[in-house]
């Protein structure tokens, strides 16, 4: 039997800070804080729950998680400080 359950809570304090999110049996929490960031997240696993917290804090940072294989299970990502990059992909 498949949890069809998702849950995401975002929050963004600043200018043009962009989340695209798939969730499929996935929890999401995103924090961003600052100006231009961007946070991508996709889970490519529907079958086993996965859960992310995501925090930007700072201006022009980027974080990309791609996943499969449950690779986002119960990960913590965390940005301080300006223009960081972080791509995390597994396929």
């Amino acid at each position: 039997m498949q949890s069809k359950q998702s849950a995401s809570n975002i929050i963004q304090i600043g200018n043009n800070n962009l989340i695209e999110a798939t969730l499929i049996n996935d929890q999401l929490i995103s924090v961003q804080l600052g100006n231009n960031n961007q946070t991508s997240y996709k889970d490519y696993n529907p079958s086993q729950s996965a859960g992310m917290l995501i925090q930007s804090i700072g201006d022009n940072n980027l974080i990309m998680v791609d996943g499969s294989n449950s690779i986002s299970n119960n990960m913590s990502v965390e940005v301080i400080g300006n223009n960081k990059t972080i791509f995390i992909e597994n396929r």
